[in-house]
């Protein structure tokens, strides 16, 4: 799913481009079984200063929509579709144009920092690269500006950092240097993958505060990918679930939460444990997903997720399911129960219900109520109030059984993966390069 390719009025009247445009991108990887398809069909839109998460299990093609994104895919992988950044067609983009554009325009935080960050050179000269490079920065300005940053991340001893190598820090300390080379230039987009996958929970809460305020203020898109259903609910304005390679539903994020319209949405959130649970309370156990995400050789016809679906049904591997139009969720409906149920959740967990529930909904908001706090459903009372007709405008799912404003369409042949352009993923450098 994404917005119209046609130009957003903005509220004088004029055409903006969104900032990101991504249609139809397939992305395929030369593996021992062959040639195969890692991205099918993945659609993403990004205004200036929106906030977009990519959430699913590992292998699902997060990452490596992440890297198509940044022109660092695998050697010898190719990709057909059309990815836009502010009007310029990447597809065009020369080596050179990458490396201008890389760090200066659109900056990515790497899940591993290990493999990202340089062994040979110390963190002061890896976070002052970039602006010596694309900012004009003296050797001394670049370091006092990298020193700022590192306090900014409030990496312990900042001062003293500078001149460590990275197999000197722990592996939260590597990550907040991670982000301060991403935030160096003052990126139109950020892409952060798994940013605080290495911190506590007080400093990953503060660095997501970093990302939101320089987001604000600088007017940048944000590109967030996690698994943490908590920090997708409370940082990002619009989601896609991505299954197999698919976008399987899409939309803003209060307004996903609330539906669940896709069976594989709905387990992702079952399947997370509940924090702040009695010690009288009946122990259940964690729910999970029978199975797990296909090999990309493996790829069921039809749905991904039929193999896995509790609710599958012979259609389901017949066709692939498009997507459609979810119906919306009214304004004095469930959305209003649920800012009711978290006030009566009691004192348990509050900061895990304001995390959950600031964007969640009917189903997800439930559960909150029950093993969080009175802080989530009044966080999802006051954003359900005002939003729901913007909220339910592009929500959308990939599934033929799940509940639409339209009739269920019939299954239409499934379309094959025609032959990706020639376009070739160069040698890749090293990542934390500019």
């Amino acid at each position: 799913m994404s917005l119209p390719e046609s130009a957003l009025p903005e509220q004088d009247g004029r055409q903006t481009v969104p900032l990101l445009q991504v249609q139809d991108l397939w992305v395929s990887l030369d593996t021992a079984h062959g040639r195969t398809d890692a991205l099918r069909g993945v659609n993403l839109s990004l205004q200036r200063g929106q906030t977009l998460g990519l959430i699913g299990e590992s292998g699902c093609g997060k990452s490596m929509t992440a890297l198509a994104l940044m022109g660092l895919l695998p050697a010898g992988a190719r990709w057909r579709g059309r990815m836009m950044f502010d009007g310029q067609d990447l597809g065009s983009f020369s080596e050179a144009q990458w490396c201008g554009l890389r760090g200066r325009q659109i900056a990515m935080v790497f899940q591993e920092p290990m493999t990202a960050l340089n062994p040979l050179h110390t963190i002061g000269a890896q976070i002052a690269e970039p602006m010596r490079l694309h900012l004009g920065h003296g050797a001394a300005q670049a370091r006092a500006e990298a020193l700022r940053l590192l306090q900014r991340v409030q990496l312990p001893q900042a001062a003293q950092r500078l001149d460590a190598y990275p197999h000197q820090l722990s592996g939260g300390q590597r990550q907040r240097v991670l982000i301060a080379i991403a935030l160096a230039c003052k990126p139109r987009l950020l892409v952060a993958d798994e940013p605080t996958t290495a911190l506590d929970v007080t400093v990953q809460r503060e660095v997501l505060q970093l990302i939101r305020q320089l987001v604000a203020e600088e007017g940048m898109g944000l590109l967030l990918i996690s698994h943490d259903l908590g920090v997708m609910a409370h940082t990002v304005q619009q989601l896609r679930v991505m299954y197999a390679g698919r976008v399987v539903e899409a939309g803003p994020t209060a307004e996903v939460f609330a539906r669940l319209a896709h069976p594989y949405t709905r387990g992702l959130l079952a399947a997370r444990p509940l924090l702040g649970r009695r010690r009288d309370a009946p122990r259940q156990p964690l729910a999970t997903i029978a199975g797990r995400v296909p090999q990309l050789h493996e790829m069921p016809p039809g749905c991904s997720f039929a193999p896995r679906c509790s609710r599958a049904q012979a259609a389901c591997s017949a066709a692939l399911p498009p997507l459609s139009p979810v119906e919306p969720v009214g304004p004095a409906g469930p959305l209003e129960q649920v800012g009711q149920e978290g006030q009566r959740g009691g004192q348990v967990g509050p900061h895990v219900g304001r995390d959950v529930g600031q964007h969640a909904g009917r189903n997800v908001g439930r559960d909150v109520g029950q093993h969080a706090g009175r802080n989530a459903g009044r966080d999802v009372g006051r954003v359900s109030v005002g939003h729901e007709e913007h909220q339910a405008q592009h929500h959308e799912v990939a599934c033929f059984f799940a509940h639409r404003s339209q009739p269920t369409p019939q299954p239409q042949p499934q379309p094959q993966p025609h032959p990706p352009a020639p376009q070739t993923a160069p040698a890749l450098a090293q990542p934390h390069r500019s």
